[in-house]
């Protein structure tokens, strides 16, 4: 369902199918709070990347007891240069961390995410 509203809010980004995988595993509370704080202060598409800054953002776990991936904090994914739309609009780039498993783990959620652009035209 969030995956849709995100979908729903920006029209370009990463797919409902893709928002909706990387989703899975967080607490739907949160990650609701998240979409909120973003639609609230983002004009365009947020990458993933930026999502789970904000979704971390909110984390009420103590902060010595996590063992994080120092580059991407265990989301798997790092921002990148931005691509351009059709019409000549930037946007955020992200892609996969290269410093951990979580990131190789995104691997091939990336690849899809470019075959998208691919399709839909937008330049990388």
């Amino acid at each position: 369902m969030l995956a849709g509203k995100i979908g729903e809010t920006w029209r370009y980004g990463p797919t409902k199918d893709v928002w909706r995988e990387e989703l899975l595993e967080l607490d739907v509370g949160r990650a609701n709070t998240a979409y909120v704080k973003l639609r609230r202060s983002e004009t365009s598409a947020p990458t993933i990347a930026l999502f789970f800054a904000t979704y971390r953002a909110l984390r009420t776990e103590d902060a010595s007891t996590r063992e994080d991936c120092p580059v991407c904090d265990d989301t798997g994914w790092v921002d990148a240069a931005p691509s351009m739309l059709p019409d000549g609009r930037p946007v955020r780039g992200v892609a996969p961390c290269g410093s951990c498993r979580r990131g190789r783990e995104m691997e091939h959620t990336y690849r899809r995410i470019r075959a998208a652009n691919d399709r839909t035209g937008v330049a990388s």
